[in-house]
């Protein structure tokens, strides 16, 4: 529905998990899908008013560096010229960082597009701001989580012959995924730890390692699939915390996934058994990483958080988030 112009938009994304992609073979019907959820914090902050020229900064205390600023103008300024916007100045503030496997890339694109149509009156799709954001054409998990939160199931694409890349990469045409049933996730306490030494893949890297691996044989897709269907989005269907650690800790020994943690070699299965070594429920690693999440009592948390300093991370803790992205108009 078309809102009234305004003089700003503010926009409050938040940070997901994503567990893992699932069809990275070669032949299959179906390509790419992943599992994944969002959670309320770390948040990106996009604050956006009118202005004579269109200006995009980066104040969050690690922001993004010229070349990727560059490049998040340029694709932002044509979306502008083609829907005839009138311009802004924008702001992305908030703790969110980018490469570390928290999906901050896509909240912020999606966040500065629609901030930028809701100033102009507009309220498009969201297949439309989607699409308009060049990201989600690895996995939907991302894209679907910004509007709605919960947990998501992507089944992925039709094969078009091509070998998956990085989302920041795959910014050709593509169909809709395919999404199951968005779930409502439990309220189970997890926190997010970002390493401090452990230097994060660069796009490059990230694309060099897809080149690299795949394709992966069928019966690693099968079993990535099977813990993530009859393992995490079932578990989280039934409400079932037992089951659901189980899962996110089996998913960690596909194929996939433990390709992902040996990139970093063993600097980041030490800090695993680190934080393990606190009695937490379970670990995993989101996306390329190198952030870890990992689920238990609030008071084991606590306890985290006070020990991050002698861990080298930067330790939020955090819950899921079942409403997605929070937009506030400003006349």
């Amino acid at each position: 529905m078309p809102v009234n112009q305004l003089a700003e938009a503010s926009i409050v994304a938040s940070a997901r998990i994503h567990l893992g992609l699932i069809s990275m073979h070669a032949g299959g019907p179906r390509m790419n899908g992943g599992i994944g959820f969002a959670i309320v914090n770390p948040i990106a902050n996009v604050n956006a008013k009118l202005n004579y020229r269109f200006t995009i900064r980066d104040s969050r205390p690690i922001p993004l560096l010229e070349h990727e600023l560059d490049e998040l103008i340029r694709d932002v300024e044509v979306v502008r010229l083609e829907n005839g916007l009138r311009p802004a100045t924008i702001t992305i503030f908030g703790p969110i960082r980018s490469h570390v496997g928290m999906g901050s890339g896509t909240a912020i694109r999606l966040a500065i597009l629609e901030a930028l149509f809701a100033l102009n009156g507009q309220s498009p799709a969201d297949k439309a701001l989607v699409a308009n954001s060049k990201r989600g054409g690895t996995s939907g998990v991302g894209v679907t989580s910004y509007f709605s939160g919960g947990m998501i199931l992507d089944l992925g694409r039709p094969t078009d012959g091509s070998l998956p890349t990085p989302s920041s990469q795959s910014n050709r045409p593509v169909s809709a995924a395919t999404i199951l049933p968005t779930l409502r996730m439990p309220d189970w306490p997890l926190c997010v730890c970002i390493p401090e030494r452990i230097r994060a893949k660069t796009q490059r890297e990230e694309v060099e390692f897809f080149e690299r691996v795949l394709p992966l044989a069928i019966q690693d897709s099968y079993r990535t699939c099977y813990e993530a269907v009859f393992g995490i989005y079932a578990a989280v269907k039934d409400h079932d915390y037992q089951a659901f650690c189980r899962a996110v800790t089996s998913i960690q020994t596909t194929t996939w996934k433990a390709l992902e943690w040996n990139e970093y070699g063993g600097a980041l299965q030490r800090l695993k058994g680190q934080v393990e070594r606190f009695g937490v429920d379970c670990v995993g690693m989101s996306s390329l990483g190198p952030s870890l999440f990992c689920f238990a009592t609030p008071q084991t948390l606590d306890r985290l958080v006070e020990a991050q300093l002698s861990l080298n991370c930067e330790i939020y803790k955090t819950r899921p988030n079942n409403s997605g992205r929070v937009l506030r108009l400003l006349p």
